[in-house]
């Protein structure tokens, strides 16, 4: 995360080792939405009322992300055999 393009990032997102396909920002840049192939994730930026992971570095006090699936039980029920989701 940067604020300026072509500067060294302040803070770099947590991941689960899968590829980012997408990502989209709130306009107050408090949350992150990033689209992978079979999940989403949620991530906090929000450091203190004024301090965010754009301004500031994160360090250890970076949250951890979190993952939204499909569970087993609604891809059985709906037929789901292939999950892909496009941009969030």
């Amino acid at each position: 995360m940067y604020t300026k393009q072509g500067q060294i990032a302040k803070t770099d997102l947590p991941c689960f080792g899968d590829n980012i396909d997408h990502i989209d920002i709130t306009k107050d840049g408090n949350w992150i939405l990033c689209t992978c192939k079979t999940y989403l994730l949620l991530i906090s930026t929000v450091l203190d009322e004024d301090k965010n992971g754009f301004t500031h570095r994160m360090g250890k006090n970076k949250p951890l992300p979190i993952k939204l699936t499909l569970n087993n039980t609604d891809l059985h029920k709906y037929n789901i055999n292939n999950i892909y989701f496009h941009n969030a």
